[in-house]
């Protein structure tokens, strides 16, 4: 949650694809990367 916090702060472009996010959400991050 830190490194998230930091890369918004940033304004740097990032997706997350750990557990923290759920179903649909995450298959979207995962077909992105």
């Amino acid at each position: 949650d830190i490194l998230a916090e930091y890369l918004k702060y940033r304004q740097f472009p990032f997706q997350r694809l750990d557990g923290s996010i759920k179903g649909e959400l995450r298959k979207q991050a995962l077909d992105h990367f």
